[in-house]
């Protein structure tokens, strides 16, 4: 499974305002203001060295069942048309851990949201991420 796009999670906004809010001179500016971009460049680069890597992975051992799941991929189907998988806010943390302190109600729950906090998805979320698992290793058969 390949890493989701880091730029989408809510922390690359939540730090993106921060660092902006935090600027003192163009360069701090412009890097903070990009933060979330950088972040999905870098996701792409890891993605498509962790590809090149499983095919090297195939190749050494060729009677092995290598599945690759693009997780950055499904996220975007995600965002896309976040009520076809049942989601209503894609772009904000149902709790904000980061600044609003820990949740101890076990009962909390967050109906709509794709992201529990600022970096984890919901448990709706995490069903979705399983569900395109399931499908990819089913595909495979």
């Amino acid at each position: 499974m390949n890493a989701p796009n880091i730029g989408l999670i809510p922390e690359s906004d939540v730090l993106s305002q921060s660092k902006l809010s935090e600027a003192t001179n163009f360069s701090e500016r412009f890097q903070a203001r990009y933060l979330p971009q950088t972040a999905t460049n870098l996701t792409k680069f890891y993605n498509a060295q962790l590809s090149q890597g499983l095919k090297l992975l195939q190749a050494q051992f060729p009677d092995s069942n290598i599945i690759e799941f693009d997780l950055f991929a499904l996220e975007k189907a995600v965002v896309a048309s976040p009520a076809s998988f049942g989601f209503s806010e894609i772009d904000l943390a149902c709790a904000n851990i980061f600044t609003g302190g820990p949740i101890n109600d076990p009962t909390f729950v967050c109906p709509g949201f794709l992201y529990f906090d600022e970096i984890h998805p919901t448990t709706k979320g995490h069903s979705v991420i399983a569900q395109g698992l399931l499908e990819a290793i089913q595909d495979d058969d």
